[in-house]
């Protein structure tokens, strides 16, 4: 997709958007549209999917939504802070080193996801 041609004065000819020397430019692309598809289609599977839910367990799973949505919520709100506390390059792992340190069950070292659990296990002290 490209941008639109925007008009400076009323009797000059239309000149391309994006040639400011920004650098930036506003468009969207195929894999953005492919993405906000994907999304849709998870957003809407997870709506229809929710109603076996509410069948099951009754309207107090809706309680359960709504508590997890502000866990959620208050989740961004605290990662929002710090990335503007602590402006840095990087993912939101450079948040927790900061907090935790370099050690070995830091994000960086790779202890996260399916191996977090082996990193853990192995700074248990042993069984006598």
């Amino acid at each position: 997709m490209t941008s639109q041609p925007t008009l400076t004065q009323a009797d000059e000819s239309p000149q391309p958007s994006g040639n400011t020397g920004s650098g930036l430019q506003a468009g969207l692309k195929n894999r953005h549209l492919s993405m906000i598809a994907i999304g849709g289609v998870i957003g809407a599977g997870l709506f229809v999917g929710s109603s076996s839910g509410i069948a099951t367990a009754g309207p107090g799973i809706l309680l359960s939504y709504a508590l997890v949505g502000t866990l959620v919520v208050l989740v961004m709100r605290m990662l929002g802070e710090m990335s503007a506390a602590n402006p840095t390059s990087g993912s939101f792992s450079a948040h927790a080193d900061r907090a935790l340190g370099p050690g070995p069950a830091s994000p960086s070292a790779g202890c996260t996801g399916s191996s977090g659990s082996s990193c853990w296990r192995s700074r248990r002290p042993p069984v006598r």
